[in-house]
Protein backbone atom coordinates (compact mmCIF):
# COMPACT_ATOMS: atom_id res chain seq x y z
CA UNK A 1 0.00 0.00 0.00
CA UNK A 2 1.26 3.14 -0.76
CA UNK A 3 0.90 5.62 1.96
CA UNK A 4 0.83 9.97 1.86
CA UNK A 5 0.07 12.22 3.76
CA UNK A 6 -2.77 13.41 1.83
CA UNK A 7 -5.19 14.88 3.89
CA UNK A 8 -3.30 17.98 4.77
CA UNK A 9 -4.76 21.25 6.34
CA UNK A 10 -2.73 24.10 5.05
CA UNK A 11 -3.62 26.98 7.51
CA UNK A 12 -1.53 29.19 6.06
CA UNK A 13 1.13 30.00 2.97
CA UNK A 14 3.20 33.59 3.83
CA UNK A 15 6.36 34.46 1.49
CA UNK A 16 6.51 31.22 0.33
CA UNK A 17 6.97 29.36 3.46
CA UNK A 18 4.36 26.08 3.33
CA UNK A 19 3.02 26.19 6.71
CA UNK A 20 0.85 23.26 7.06
CA UNK A 21 -1.08 20.82 9.79
CA UNK A 22 -1.27 17.35 8.44
CA UNK A 23 -3.22 14.21 9.05
CA UNK A 24 -1.47 10.68 8.33
CA UNK A 25 -4.28 9.05 5.64
CA UNK A 26 -3.48 5.92 3.08
CA UNK A 27 -4.21 5.78 -0.36
CA UNK A 28 -6.16 2.58 -1.08
CA UNK A 29 -3.80 -0.46 -2.95
CA UNK A 30 -4.01 -4.28 -2.82
CA UNK A 31 -0.44 -4.36 -1.41
CA UNK A 32 0.79 -4.72 1.98
CA UNK A 33 3.32 -3.11 4.07
CA UNK A 34 2.78 -5.34 7.10
CA UNK A 35 1.45 -8.64 8.41
CA UNK A 36 0.32 -9.94 11.27
CA UNK A 37 -0.18 -13.96 13.10
CA UNK A 38 -1.05 -14.96 16.08
CA UNK A 39 0.17 -18.09 17.39
CA UNK A 40 -1.80 -20.97 15.96
CA UNK A 41 -3.56 -19.07 13.91
CA UNK A 42 -3.46 -19.57 10.18
CA UNK A 43 -5.45 -16.23 8.63
CA UNK A 44 -5.35 -14.85 4.72
CA UNK A 45 -5.31 -11.27 3.93
CA UNK A 46 -7.98 -8.37 3.57
CA UNK A 47 -7.59 -7.50 0.30
CA UNK A 48 -9.76 -4.49 -1.18
CA UNK A 49 -13.19 -5.80 -2.83
CA UNK A 50 -13.18 -9.14 -0.60
CA UNK A 51 -15.11 -9.40 2.52
CA UNK A 52 -13.78 -7.00 5.61
CA UNK A 53 -14.12 -10.08 8.11
CA UNK A 54 -11.67 -11.82 6.89
CA UNK A 55 -8.93 -11.73 8.75
CA UNK A 56 -4.89 -10.58 7.99
CA UNK A 57 -2.36 -12.25 6.58
CA UNK A 58 0.14 -14.16 8.42
CA UNK A 59 3.75 -13.08 8.80
CA UNK A 60 4.85 -11.85 12.03
CA UNK A 61 3.98 -11.97 15.46
CA UNK A 62 2.45 -8.31 17.26
CA UNK A 63 5.66 -7.76 19.28
CA UNK A 64 6.27 -4.14 20.16
CA UNK A 65 3.98 -1.61 18.86
CA UNK A 66 4.89 0.41 16.05
CA UNK A 67 4.14 1.90 12.79
CA UNK A 68 3.42 -1.43 10.99
CA UNK A 69 0.29 -1.77 13.56
CA UNK A 70 -0.70 1.33 12.59
CA UNK A 71 -0.88 0.72 8.86
CA UNK A 72 -2.62 -2.99 9.24
CA UNK A 73 -5.28 -1.13 11.02
CA UNK A 74 -6.02 1.47 8.08
CA UNK A 75 -5.95 -1.40 5.35
CA UNK A 76 -8.36 -2.91 7.38
CA UNK A 77 -10.61 0.50 7.75
CA UNK A 78 -10.15 0.36 3.72
CA UNK A 79 -11.61 -2.99 3.62
CA UNK A 80 -14.18 -1.56 5.72
CA UNK A 81 -14.67 0.96 3.38
CA UNK A 82 -15.28 -1.18 0.22
CA UNK A 83 -17.88 -2.85 1.39
CA UNK A 84 -19.67 -0.44 2.87
CA UNK A 85 -19.07 -2.52 6.61
CA UNK A 86 -17.26 0.76 8.44
CA UNK A 87 -20.66 1.77 10.01
CA UNK A 88 -20.41 -1.86 12.01
CA UNK A 89 -16.84 -1.65 11.92
CA UNK A 90 -16.74 -2.71 16.01
CA UNK A 91 -18.16 -5.77 14.75
CA UNK A 92 -15.55 -6.16 12.73
CA UNK A 93 -12.44 -5.86 15.59
CA UNK A 94 -12.58 -10.15 15.89
CA UNK A 95 -10.92 -10.15 11.66
CA UNK A 96 -7.94 -8.65 13.50
CA UNK A 97 -5.34 -10.50 15.44
CA UNK A 98 -6.55 -9.95 19.90
CA UNK A 99 -3.53 -8.08 20.60
CA UNK A 100 -4.59 -5.33 18.13
CA UNK A 101 -8.24 -5.30 19.21
CA UNK A 102 -8.05 -2.91 22.34
CA UNK A 103 -5.97 -0.13 19.82
CA UNK A 104 -7.75 -0.38 17.07
CA UNK A 105 -11.15 0.51 19.14
CA UNK A 106 -9.23 3.21 20.23
CA UNK A 107 -8.18 4.65 16.77
CA UNK A 108 -11.60 4.36 15.40
CA UNK A 109 -12.59 6.80 18.10
CA UNK A 110 -9.69 8.88 17.45
CA UNK A 111 -10.49 8.82 14.04
CA UNK A 112 -14.24 9.67 14.58
CA UNK A 113 -13.00 12.57 17.34
CA UNK A 114 -10.57 14.12 14.47
CA UNK A 115 -13.90 14.75 12.13
CA UNK A 116 -15.66 16.93 14.47
CA UNK A 117 -12.27 19.02 15.09
CA UNK A 118 -13.42 22.54 14.10
CA UNK A 119 -11.78 23.64 10.88
CA UNK A 120 -11.61 27.73 12.56
CA UNK A 121 -9.51 26.66 14.79
CA UNK A 122 -5.61 28.48 14.59
CA UNK A 123 -2.72 26.14 13.85
CA UNK A 124 -1.68 26.67 17.28
CA UNK A 125 -5.22 25.29 18.79
CA UNK A 126 -5.65 22.40 16.13
CA UNK A 127 -2.35 21.22 17.21
CA UNK A 128 -2.81 21.45 20.93
CA UNK A 129 -6.54 19.94 20.54
CA UNK A 130 -4.78 16.55 18.30
CA UNK A 131 -1.89 16.55 20.79
CA UNK A 132 -4.40 16.37 23.58
CA UNK A 133 -6.67 14.01 21.80
CA UNK A 134 -3.58 11.28 21.02
CA UNK A 135 -3.09 11.94 24.43
CA UNK A 136 -6.85 10.87 25.45
CA UNK A 137 -6.84 7.51 22.96
CA UNK A 138 -3.75 6.04 23.39
CA UNK A 139 -0.16 5.69 25.25
CA UNK A 140 2.88 7.16 25.20
CA UNK A 141 4.17 4.00 23.12
CA UNK A 142 1.77 3.66 20.76
CA UNK A 143 1.78 7.73 20.30
CA UNK A 144 5.63 7.49 19.88
CA UNK A 145 5.19 5.12 17.30
CA UNK A 146 2.45 5.76 15.30
CA UNK A 147 2.49 9.94 15.63
CA UNK A 148 6.55 10.95 16.10
CA UNK A 149 6.80 11.99 12.66
CA UNK A 150 3.46 13.97 12.22
CA UNK A 151 4.07 15.73 15.58
CA UNK A 152 7.11 16.60 14.65
CA UNK A 153 5.97 18.50 11.38
CA UNK A 154 3.13 19.98 13.47
CA UNK A 155 6.05 21.37 16.15
CA UNK A 156 7.98 22.42 13.28
CA UNK A 157 4.64 24.42 11.40
CA UNK A 158 3.81 26.23 14.67
CA UNK A 159 7.41 27.24 15.23
CA UNK A 160 6.98 28.79 11.51
CA UNK A 161 3.81 29.96 12.31
CA UNK A 162 4.76 32.19 15.61
CA UNK A 163 7.85 33.38 13.13
CA UNK A 164 4.91 34.62 10.83
CA UNK A 165 2.85 36.04 13.46
CA UNK A 166 5.47 38.11 15.32
CA UNK A 167 4.51 41.69 14.25
CA UNK A 168 7.47 43.11 16.14
CA UNK A 169 9.99 41.08 13.52
CA UNK A 170 10.52 43.23 10.13
CA UNK A 171 10.84 41.77 6.84
CA UNK A 172 14.44 40.69 6.75
CA UNK A 173 14.81 39.31 10.04
CA UNK A 174 11.61 37.29 9.88
CA UNK A 175 13.05 35.84 6.68
CA UNK A 176 16.08 35.35 8.56
CA UNK A 177 14.49 33.37 10.64
CA UNK A 178 12.37 31.25 8.74
CA UNK A 179 15.68 30.78 6.41
CA UNK A 180 17.51 29.67 9.81
CA UNK A 181 15.10 27.33 10.75
CA UNK A 182 14.13 25.61 7.65
CA UNK A 183 18.02 25.16 7.20
CA UNK A 184 17.74 23.07 10.48
CA UNK A 185 14.84 20.70 9.83
CA UNK A 186 14.95 16.91 9.11
CA UNK A 187 15.68 16.52 5.63
CA UNK A 188 12.35 15.02 4.35
CA UNK A 189 10.55 18.01 5.87
CA UNK A 190 13.30 20.38 4.48
CA UNK A 191 12.98 18.67 1.00
CA UNK A 192 8.98 19.16 1.45
CA UNK A 193 9.56 23.11 2.40
CA UNK A 194 11.85 23.68 -0.88
CA UNK A 195 9.48 21.87 -3.15
CA UNK A 196 6.27 23.46 -2.00
CA UNK A 197 8.18 27.37 -2.29
CA UNK A 198 9.37 26.11 -6.00
CA UNK A 199 5.73 25.38 -6.54
CA UNK A 200 4.41 28.59 -4.99
CA UNK A 201 7.02 30.63 -7.07
CA UNK A 202 6.29 28.46 -10.14
CA UNK A 203 2.58 29.00 -9.59
CA UNK A 204 3.15 32.98 -8.87
CA UNK A 205 5.10 33.59 -11.69
CA UNK A 206 5.47 31.07 -14.56
CA UNK A 207 4.15 33.47 -16.84
CA UNK A 208 7.30 35.73 -16.90
CA UNK A 209 9.53 33.12 -16.35
CA UNK A 210 11.87 31.99 -19.65
CA UNK A 211 14.10 28.50 -20.18
CA UNK A 212 17.05 29.24 -18.02
CA UNK A 213 14.74 30.11 -15.09
CA UNK A 214 13.01 26.65 -15.42
CA UNK A 215 16.56 24.51 -16.06
CA UNK A 216 17.52 26.42 -13.05
CA UNK A 217 14.50 25.56 -10.90
CA UNK A 218 13.54 22.50 -12.17
CA UNK A 219 16.10 20.69 -14.77
CA UNK A 220 16.34 20.62 -18.02
CA UNK A 221 13.46 18.48 -18.83
CA UNK A 222 10.79 19.93 -16.75
CA UNK A 223 11.82 23.62 -18.17
CA UNK A 224 11.40 21.94 -21.89
CA UNK A 225 7.82 20.87 -20.85
CA UNK A 226 7.06 24.50 -19.16
CA UNK A 227 8.19 26.11 -22.26
CA UNK A 228 6.06 24.30 -24.08
CA UNK A 229 3.11 24.65 -21.58
CA UNK A 230 3.94 28.34 -22.29
CA UNK A 231 3.48 28.73 -25.87
CA UNK A 232 0.79 26.64 -25.49
CA UNK A 233 -1.56 28.83 -23.38
CA UNK A 234 -0.21 31.78 -25.64
CA UNK A 235 -1.59 29.95 -28.41
CA UNK A 236 -4.86 29.29 -26.81
CA UNK A 237 -5.27 32.91 -25.58
CA UNK A 238 -4.72 34.07 -28.69
CA UNK A 239 -8.14 32.01 -29.79
CA UNK A 240 -9.76 32.85 -27.08
CA UNK A 241 -9.30 36.76 -27.85
CA UNK A 242 -10.73 36.42 -31.37
CA UNK A 243 -13.43 34.33 -30.31
CA UNK A 244 -14.32 36.77 -27.50
CA UNK A 245 -13.71 39.99 -30.40
CA UNK A 246 -16.31 37.98 -32.86
CA UNK A 247 -18.73 37.28 -30.31
CA UNK A 248 -18.52 40.84 -29.06
CA UNK A 249 -19.63 42.05 -32.62
CA UNK A 250 -22.46 38.88 -33.28
CA UNK A 251 -23.74 40.82 -30.49
CA UNK A 252 -23.58 44.06 -31.42
CA UNK A 253 -24.17 43.88 -35.46
CA UNK A 254 -27.26 40.60 -35.30
CA UNK A 255 -30.51 40.69 -34.50
CA UNK A 256 -31.31 38.96 -31.49
CA UNK A 257 -33.58 36.31 -32.81
CA UNK A 258 -30.37 35.39 -34.54
CA UNK A 259 -27.53 35.89 -32.32
CA UNK A 260 -27.53 32.33 -30.55
CA UNK A 261 -27.39 30.78 -33.85
CA UNK A 262 -24.57 32.40 -34.93
CA UNK A 263 -22.29 32.23 -32.18
CA UNK A 264 -23.00 28.50 -31.71
CA UNK A 265 -21.76 28.36 -35.32
CA UNK A 266 -18.83 30.37 -34.50
CA UNK A 267 -17.89 28.47 -31.37
CA UNK A 268 -17.87 25.40 -33.36
CA UNK A 269 -15.94 26.61 -36.03
CA UNK A 270 -13.25 27.81 -34.25
CA UNK A 271 -12.98 24.74 -31.29
CA UNK A 272 -13.65 21.28 -30.43
CA UNK A 273 -15.80 19.91 -28.57
CA UNK A 274 -13.33 19.46 -25.60
CA UNK A 275 -12.07 23.35 -26.21
CA UNK A 276 -15.45 24.33 -26.07
CA UNK A 277 -16.12 23.57 -22.27
CA UNK A 278 -12.67 25.16 -21.75
CA UNK A 279 -14.05 27.59 -23.43
CA UNK A 280 -17.66 28.17 -21.47
CA UNK A 281 -15.65 28.08 -18.15
CA UNK A 282 -13.29 31.30 -19.87
CA UNK A 283 -16.84 33.11 -20.74
CA UNK A 284 -18.54 32.46 -17.59
CA UNK A 285 -15.71 33.65 -15.61
CA UNK A 286 -15.40 36.52 -17.78
CA UNK A 287 -18.99 37.30 -17.30
CA UNK A 288 -19.82 37.12 -20.70
CA UNK A 289 -22.73 33.91 -20.39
Amino acid sequence: MTRKQLFILCCASVGGVLLCLTLDTVEPTTSYHFTIKQTDTVSTPIRQGEVAHTPPPPSAPCGAVSKAHKHLLDDWILALQSQQQLGSWQQSLKALPHCLQDVAHSYMLYKQALTHVDENLTIEERFDLLSSLQTEYFSQLVIKAWFSEENSWHAHALTRWHILSDKSLGKNERDALLSAHISQLPEEQHHTIEAAQAFLQLQQHWHSMDYNDFSASFGNEAARRLVQAQQDQQKWQLRVDNYIHKYKAIKETTPVALQSQKMDTLKQSLFNVHEQKRLNVVMANESLY
